[in-house]
């Protein structure tokens, strides 16, 4: 294991012993992209924006074989993620904005300038990504000031090319718009149908047939029509999606009430009770019989 100073001044800072307590919904996240993550084990992976490493350790035990380039725009995150690789020679460190990140920076830090993967799950460098191909439309820092402690996403409106630009998740207060003609509505709903998350769904029209053609052709899990797309209470209420955004009940649904029942399973041997089971059960069925 092998760490390196900043190369650049753009990072932002962050309490990383804090982060390390409360980054559980990230950590959830990351395991969830791992997952889906196709690897042999000797590859060479970058982990862009590995924070204090906790999805990393994970990452490696998929790499027997391979090496992991942990980077990370804080220097709190990289001095936390190094204490925990101390001693692991697969593991290089190095603080860096994402966005500068370039072979020959790679190189100047003693890391593979050729990798096999980038592994990602930020969405901190979602906006400027797009900033930078002229897709912003709004930003709230634009007009007013981000609060000076703590670290943010500004609520952002990016506008895309078509909707399969937008090929994951991206949990933050950011508002994609795709623009398309009246008579390509298939293909858009083609587009969103691919994408493979399935989560909420909203809909805005005064003509039903409409409104019923774009339900039949997505099968995602909340339907909003003509309302805001806001539900059930996040971490009170059970709510489902389909896809890679995962299943379950409907708030008010016909499955909802058991999500507040509590089973009890009773599971009895009776060999355990010695003698001849098939007599016990006959014994059984002639009281009943009496």
């Amino acid at each position: 294991m092998s760490s390196a100073g900043p190369m650049n001044t753009g990072a932002r800072e962050w309490d990383a012993r804090t982060y390390e307590r409360v980054s559980d919904p990230q950590f959830n996240w990351g395991l969830e992209v791992l997952e889906r993550l196709e690897l042999s084990g000797d590859e060479t992976v970058i982990d862009a924006g590995c924070g204090s490493g906790r999805v990393t350790e994970h990452l490696l035990g998929r790499l027997p074989d391979g090496r992991v380039v942990c980077v990370d725009g804080s220097a709190e995150m990289i001095k936390v993620a190094s204490e925990r690789f101390a001693g692991d020679d697969r593991v290089r460190l190095f603080v860096s904005d994402l966005l500068e990140l370039t072979p020959r920076s790679l190189e100047e830090n003693d890391a593979p300038a050729a990798v096999d993967v980038v592994f990602s799950t930020a969405t901190f460098h979602w906006i400027a990504d797009h900033e930078r191909q002229n897709r912003v439309r709004f930003r709230w820092d634009w007009f007013s000031s981000l609060p000076a402690r703590g670290t943010y996403v500004p609520p952002a409106i990016i506008m895309l090319e078509r909707a399969a630009d937008l090929r994951e998740e991206v949990f933050g207060p950011i508002l994609h718009v795709v623009r398309w003609r009246a008579g390509e509505l298939d293909a858009l709903l083609d587009e969103i149908a691919a994408n493979g998350y399935g989560l909420t769904l909203g809909v805005h029209s005064r003509i039903d047939a409409t409104v019923d053609h774009v339900v039949a052709r997505l099968a995602h899990g909340n339907v909003y029509v003509n309302r805001s797309m806001i539900g059930a209470v996040v971490g009170t209420q059970p709510f489902g999606g389909v896809g890679l955004s995962g299943t379950g009940p409907k708030a008010g649904g016909p499955n909802y009430l058991r999500r507040f029942a509590t089973e009890q399973v009773v599971t009895i041997n009776t060999a355990a009770a010695g003698g001849n089971a098939s007599l016990l059960a006959g014994e059984a069925s002639a009281a009943e019989q009496s």
